[in-house]
């Protein structure tokens, strides 16, 4: 349940700024709310392309090369940023 608190934080504070956004200009409340998970999410994932080489083996991060590559983590972050961008233009 660890995993979780950030995620709740980063929820509360993208709802919350989305409620003042709306209520002080035109824009709706779901393009708000989407834009704002949207750039929570992707802060993090572009941060993670931008340092794409300190991960791979030699890297800054993996200079043994002992620790495998996190494709994994890198692909959900993608995915989480692309769908909050996409209904961001969607709304």
């Amino acid at each position: 349940m660890v995993w979780l608190k950030p995620i709740i934080i980063a929820l509360s504070i993208s709802a919350f700024t989305a409620v003042l956004i709306s209520s002080f200009t035109q824009i709706t409340f779901l393009k708000a709310l989407f834009g704002g998970l949207a750039l929570f999410s992707g802060l993090p994932f572009l941060g993670h392309v931008i340092t794409f080489d300190d991960d791979l083996p030699g890297g800054w991060s993996n200079p043994d090369g002992s620790e495998p590559f996190p494709y994994r983590e890198l692909i959900v972050k993608g995915l989480i940023f692309f769908t909050c961008l996409g209904l961001f233009y969607l709304t």
